[in-house]
């Protein structure tokens, strides 16, 4: 596997799962993109991807067994806290706090 196949799949990887920071990755592999090291439209494609691959995984994991979910993690005190907060963040200002929540790595 070459560096530029390696890179490719750790990108993959990283815009695959949700909390890793897929932007620092996609910059650092633009980067290589325009010194030669790999083309620019693999890069892209591979990013959008794992990123549309996460995106219909967590949609389906909120849609189907979100309210299962949260109710098993409000178990936890420091969860259940923090669900608590951001329930009432999200009575009080809905836009402003999912705007945020999507630009957060």
């Amino acid at each position: 596997m070459d560096g530029s196949t390696a890179g490719l799949l750790v990108l993959f990887v990283v815009s695959l799962v949700p909390l890793l920071p897929t932007e620092v990755t996609l910059l650092g592999m633009g980067v290589a993109a325009a010194q030669g090291g790999t083309s620019l439209a693999p890069v892209i494609a591979v990013a959008s991807a794992g990123c549309l691959a996460s995106d219909q995984v967590l949609y389906a994991l909120g849609r189907f067994g979100g309210r299962a979910a949260l109710d098993r993690l409000g178990k936890r005190k420091k969860i259940a806290a923090g669900l608590g907060w951001l329930d009432g963040r999200l009575q009080r200002h809905p836009r402003p706090v999912l705007v945020v929540a999507r630009w957060l790595p």
